[in-house]
């Protein structure tokens, strides 16, 4: 079971689903690697200005974050099974629940409320 306002969710990539789980964490690492705030990506991506590169960095460490061993390679394979146009919808879906559900991360009362 996911819990979005704690950042999880479940996604379809490929044939394969996955709980996804992106923490404040790991909204500062994707920063570094993808080199932008959150923010400024997530505006990128819902403008179509990103790589799939980027796109499959946000996957692998929202899929990573729920408790998955995958490699970068799958992700990609996955990603390109399930379309590059839906891959970049389910990045924008994880980044969009991140961000508005995250603010109660850490709040237990207010995740079980």
């Amino acid at each position: 079971m996911t819990n979005e306002l704690r950042g999880e969710k479940e996604i379809t990539l490929g044939n394969k689903t996955f709980k996804t789980k992106l923490s404040i964490d790991s909204i500062v690492r994707l920063e570094r690697q993808l080199g932008k705030g959150i923010i400024k990506y997530a505006t990128s991506l819902s403008q179509g200005d990103t790589s799939i590169s980027e796109v499959i960095t946000v996957l692998t460490v929202a899929i990573r974050g729920g408790g998955n061993k995958i490699e970068e390679a799958e992700v990609k394979k996955l990603a390109w099974e399930s379309g590059v146009a839906t891959s970049l919808a389910i990045a924008g879906e994880l980044l969009a629940s991140a961000l508005v559900g995250g603010q109660s991360e850490g709040n237990e009362e207010a995740a079980e409320s």
